[in-house]
Formats: structure tokens, C-alpha cells, sequence
């Protein structure tokens, strides 16, 4: 994990997980979308080719999280691999899958041009189309 003294002076130490955890609900998520939005622009240039990334879509069962009958939630996950951080979720449906939700995670997230590793499940014509590489050779896993 790095530190946090490299990117901002901290006179008074080494801020606490709660002082993170409170500076980080202030966030509007919709600005920190803004923010990525900005910063997948920039790796989108050609002049970047080095700062792209390997992004991990992978999707779990949030267990223990259901409430009586109901089936515990799915959320899929766009993950960084070399940043170390979640790019993105989409829940998914109840009354659907992986394979309608992670199309939506790729366009909301705007990833084209990365490299993306994803299950089997991801391997959908729809969604190799939807990352915006369509004129590429695919292989499915």
C-alpha cells in the first residue's frame, strides 16, 4: 500500500482509517465518475500507451447480505490491477446475470482501448462489442 505522505504534507502524521473513512463519504460519487471519466480520457491518447492498465471484471455473491427470502446480492466489478482499486460496480438484477450487467459497467466506465481479463462468462459477443475493440481478434477463455 503507498503512502500517503507522497502525494499530500501531513504535519500532524499520518491520517487515521477514520478520518479517510469521513473525508471519503463527503465525496459525491458522481464527481469521483467525473474525475475518472477525466483521467480515462488522458489514457485513452496514444501518447499515454504505457499508463494503460489491466482491468479484472469479475463478478461475486455478496453473502450474508440477503434479507429472509430474498437471494443475497451479485455485484460485478471493474478492478485495477496495478492501481489496486475498484474502478466501478453494477449491481446485478435479481432476475438476471452477469452477462446484462457487465455491458453496462464497460459503457458507464469507459475502458476502451484498456485491456480487459474477464470469465468465461464475459465472453459474449455483446460484450467483446461493448469494449469498444470490436475490430480485433478475440480469443474466448
Amino acid at each position: 500500500m503507498k503512502s500517503i505522505k507522497k502525494y499530500i504534507k501531513l504535519k500532524n502524521g499520518q491520517l487515521s482509517h477514520d478520518t479517510i473513512q469521513r473525508v471519503m463519504r463527503m465525496i459525491s460519487p458522481d464527481i469521483l465518475l467525473q474525475l475518472y471519466g477525466k483521467w480515462q480520457e488522458l489514457l485513452n491518447r496514444e501518447e499515454v500507451e504505457a499508463l494503460k492498465k489491466i482491468i479484472c471484471i469479475d463478478g461475486k455473491t455478496m453473502r450474508s447480505n440477503k434479507q429472509g427470502k430474498e437471494k443475497p446480492s451479485h455485484i460485478v466489478t471493474a478492478w485495477s490491477r496495478e492501481d489496486g482499486f475498484s474502478l466501478g460496480q453494477k449491481a446485478v438484477n435479481e432476475k438476471s446475470n452477469e452477462i446484462t450487467a457487465i455491458p453496462e459497467l464497460i459503457e458507464r466506465l469507459q475502458i476502451k482501448g484498456q485491456i480487459i481479463s474477464i470469465g468465461a462468462m464475459g465472453t459474449q459477443t455483446a460484450i467483446v462489442e461493448k469494449s469498444g475493440d470490436s475490430g480485433k481478434t478475440k480469443e474466448k477463455a
